[in-house]
């Protein structure tokens, strides 16, 4: 096979993505999570997301997010070439790696990143446990 050959694949590849895509994240925006001894910590990457399109809610063990992204209208001379970016309504479900106490959790959303902290309920630490002679 080519690098001709390969690339051209390699393009047939990035549209049947890109036409998957159309619609916008479907189901999920990209996510870290992070673990701390005292937080659980969650990344959402959102571009082009505002703050009040975005709903979080802790229900156990499980965070979910959902919002939508609006795309910008085109004028009448324009048409789309290539969609990379996603736009449309998007929801996640994460399961936590610990129970978590709900009434103390905190967000904050800057530059496209939604950051998620925490914190892990007592009785989900891990506790030393004295063993005797």
């Amino acid at each position: 096979m080519s690098i001709t050959e390969f690339m051209k694949d390699i393009h047939e590849f990035q549209n049947e993505i890109n036409r998957a895509m159309q619609g916008g994240y479907g189901t999920f925006p990209p996510v870290r999570i992070l673990e701390s001894e005292h937080h659980v910590y969650v990344e959402a990457h959102i571009p082009g997301a505002k703050t009040e399109s975005v709903d979080l809610t802790v229900t156990d063990d499980v965070l979910t997010l959902a919002g939508k992204i609006e795309s910008r209208p085109l004028a009448e001379e324009e048409h789309i070439v290539r969609r990379e970016r996603a736009t449309g309504e998007f929801s996640r479900s994460i399961e936590l790696p610990k129970a978590v106490n709900a009434d103390d959790v905190s967000a904050d959303f800057k530059d496209g990143i939604l950051s998620v902290s925490l914190p892990i309920r007592e009785e989900a630490k891990p506790k030393k446990i004295a063993i005797k002679n």
